[in-house]
């Protein structure tokens, strides 16, 4: 995974655990597949727990969403909109996806832009399109530098 994200454009800045769990606690009635653990207010990221039992391709993606959540930790980027947040978090899954070339990973990403969820739909839209006008590096470093979009 390590250097899928590399070939991306994307390294962390210190190794991080990753641990498979049997299950994920993070709010009443949620589906979390994944969660990226940090100390608040600062660059340090503990770990990722990633729910044991997925299909490869289920777990790249889940993980490298999580490895956008350390990323972000990492490098300090003030974003407080979770809609930014998530939306970064699933570019970064839709891009390992897009690179394994497969008919489940094709799916998984039609399954995102399309995604009508307010936070991850909505996120991951609003991400791309900049992406697409700026290009990913300019929206990465304006996102650490700023907080927001270009």
């Amino acid at each position: 995974m390590r250097a899928d994200m590399a070939a991306l454009g994307i390294t962390l800045t210190r190794r991080v655990r990753v641990t498979l769990v049997d299950t994920i606690e993070h709010g009443a009635g949620s589906a979390t597949l994944g969660l990226t653990h940090h100390i608040e207010n600062t660059t340090d990221v503990l770990g990722i727990d990633v729910l044991g039992g997925l299909t490869g391709t289920h777990f790249g993606r889940v993980l490298a969403h999580e490895i956008g959540h350390a990323w972000l930790v990492q490098q300090g980027a003030p974003v407080r909109d979770l809609v930014l947040v998530e939306g970064t978090c699933e570019l970064f899954a839709a891009a390992w996806l897009k690179k394994q070339r497969t008919p489940l990973a094709t799916a998984l990403r039609t399954a995102m832009a399309t995604n009508q969820h307010p936070t991850y739909g909505t996120g991951y839209r609003l991400v791309r399109g900049a992406v697409a006008q700026h290009g990913i590096r300019a929206v990465l470093a304006e996102l650490c530098a700023t907080g927001v979009l270009p």
